[in-house]
């Protein structure tokens, strides 16, 4: 996406102006041209409908006692929870041999180890011995 970048404080349109304004708390003529282009360019991609996208990509992967690793997408946590709880009523024997993880956007957000849901250390801020690494 190709930004206008401006050169003057005349040129900046009123409602980009207020957007300054908000961010720097300060009178427009004291700000810089280059972070005034910079606080429009960051507006603009905040207001993109495309923005928030990579942060729907939700990734579900779980691996059998058999060794049968299994991946699936999702666009939203409900969509993701459903998912995971198909595989778990669906799995055959002792859940204890069920390993299962969801990551947001690549990001562990939970797992299920042992029969049990469990999140990343992060969340708990707890020293996490977690069977689950991002994968390289």
């Amino acid at each position: 996406m190709i930004m206008k970048t401006y050169s003057t404080h005349k040129e900046i349109p009123s409602a980009l102006k207020k957007v300054i304004l908000d961010e720097t708390g300060g009178k427009l003529k004291n700000v810089p041209m280059a972070i005034c282009n910079e606080i429009i360019t960051e507006y603009h991609e905040a207001e993109s409908p495309t923005f928030f996208e990579e942060f729907t990509v939700f990734t579900i992967e779980a691996q059998t006692k058999d060794g049968e690793e299994l991946s699936f997408s999702a666009t939203s946590v409900d969509e993701a929870d459903q998912i995971m709880d198909t595989l778990i009523m669906d799995h055959d024997g002792d859940l204890k041999d069920f390993v299962m993880v969801l990551r947001q956007n690549d990001r562990l957000i939970r797992g299920f180890v042992h029969g049990q849901v469990v999140y990343p250390a992060h969340q708990l801020h707890v020293e996490s011995n977690s069977p689950f690494k991002k994968r390289a």
